[in-house]
């Protein structure tokens, strides 16, 4: 398998990598010393491929926030991993100066005519107090305009914080409404900003895909078969990297295409689960890159398998848990089990697509499909050292309805209700 995956590993960067693997990992060594911390990494399931976890330190104390998983190569993994821990460190320390946080009125943030109204967190703020809520400063990247964004969409950590806390910033606002919709979705690391940004609308797609699926199958009045790509149509590499992940697990591994409207290649990985259980060990990709989301989805079900065998399950964002019971097809949204769904599947050939050879032109083709859908895209960049590139990025009217896979009860946005109805 080694030899297959150093073959597919040429070919993950895809054109979303700044740097090769090597120099990316100097780079964000680098960062951490800069940062003051020591950097701990390890193999969590020491294959190729498999799954790496980094853990950064300060002295003798673990540093909060501070770790991350990483899949794929080996190169690949260490670099995911450190890079994660970085982007987990920096996401939640981000809003820690008072003088960063503007304090916006809740009513004005919902405003109808605002970019923001799209969002279904948004939109709850417009039907409650009209109370300050503490935000940080966006960029829309195709205006340049200046747009105050609420921090507990992207930043769970802010909502989980002791209300003396986000008082000692000026932020009284009542978030028991609204911060089950609260996800660190659409953060993302890299060595310059542009590969940052491309990383995060992956993200961003990715979970908006997974999101229609679970809207698809379980909640929509017409249901659409699912599409199952093809086995025999997959190129080599992709092949193989299929079949160990079913001799890891020991089960059929289903890769399932959930491309959008959005028409960025979007794929799930799916191991049918046991015992009624919530499919958890799944992998998620999505790239311009077929070849590149594919590949991603398979490698992250690898990862979680791998980290679940090793008795280091990856933790959920959220420590909470919401009863479903009354709800049946929220029940059905939440174990996120398609297998009776595949008698019915139809079979769909895998379609190789070609990239653009580098991060920039990446983000300048994600920003132009996103833009024909009608959807802006807002961006913070947070302050890190030089090398190293953290960013958020929204994209009001996005799905994140996929949190309810965490056990968070949650409903469909405009862009979910709407195909949900159609």
């Amino acid at each position: 398998m080694g030899n297959v995956e150093g073959r597919a590993a040429k070919k993950t960067q895809a054109g979303e990598r700044e740097k090769d693997l090597s120099d990316a990992f100097r780079h964000g060594m680098d960062a951490a010393r800069a940062l003051g911390f020591d950097v701990h990494i390890r193999a969590v399931l020491e294959t190729d491929p498999g799954a790496w976890a980094c853990e950064l330190w300060k002295g003798e104390e673990r540093v909060p926030n501070g770790s991350g998983l990483g899949k794929g190569s080996r190169e690949a993994a260490r670099v995911g991993a450190l890079f994660e821990a970085l982007e987990h460190y920096v996401s939640e320390s981000d809003y820690l100066g008072s003088e960063l946080v503007q304090n916006v009125s809740a009513h004005a943030v919902a405003d109808a005519d605002g970019l923001l109204y799209r969002d279904q967190a948004v939109r709850l703020l417009g039907e409650f107090a009209d109370e300050p809520i503490g935000c940080l400063e966006y960029r829309e990247l195709c205006s340049g305009l200046s747009v105050p964004v609420p921090i507990f969409l992207s930043t769970p950590g802010y909502v989980d914080a002791d209300t003396s806390f986000r008082a000692s910033l000026g932020d009284n606002y009542d978030y028991s409404a609204v911060w089950r919709y609260s996800s660190n979705n659409g953060w993302a690391a890299g060595v310059t900003t542009a590969e940052a940004t491309v990383h995060a609308l992956n993200e961003v797609v990715e979970r908006d895909a997974l999101s229609l699926l679970l809207i698809g199958q379980f909640l929509r009045r017409r249901r659409r078969p699912l599409r199952v790509v093809d086995r025999e149509s997959l190129p080599g590499e992709l092949a193989d990297l299929a079949a160990y992940a079913e001799k890891l697990t020991g089960r059929t591994v289903y890769l399932l295409d959930m491309t959008t409207d959005v028409s960025v290649p979007a794929f799930l990985a799916f191991l049918p689960p046991e015992n009624g259980m919530p499919a958890r060990v799944r992998g998620c990709g999505a790239s311009l890159s077929s070849d590149h989301a594919a590949y991603r989805a398979l490698t992250e079900l690898v990862q979680i398998q791998g980290a679940i065998a090793a008795g280091a399950p990856p933790a959920s964002n959220f420590h909470r848990d919401d009863s479903m019971l009354p709800y049946p097809p929220m029940q059905a949204c939440r174990r996120a089990d398609f297998t009776a769904r595949l008698p019915d599947a139809h079979i769909v050939p895998f379609k190789s697509t070609s990239p653009p050879a580098m991060p920039q032109a990446h983000l300048e083709e994600l920003l132009r499909r996103l833009s024909d859908r009608g959807y802006s895209v807002l961006r913070r960049q947070a302050a890190t050292p030089e090398g190293l590139a953290v960013v958020s990025v929204l994209v009001p009217g996005m799905e994140r309805f996929m949190l309810v896979t965490d056990g968070i009860l949650v409903l469909p946005g405009p862009r979910g209700q709407h195909f949900m109805e159609n």
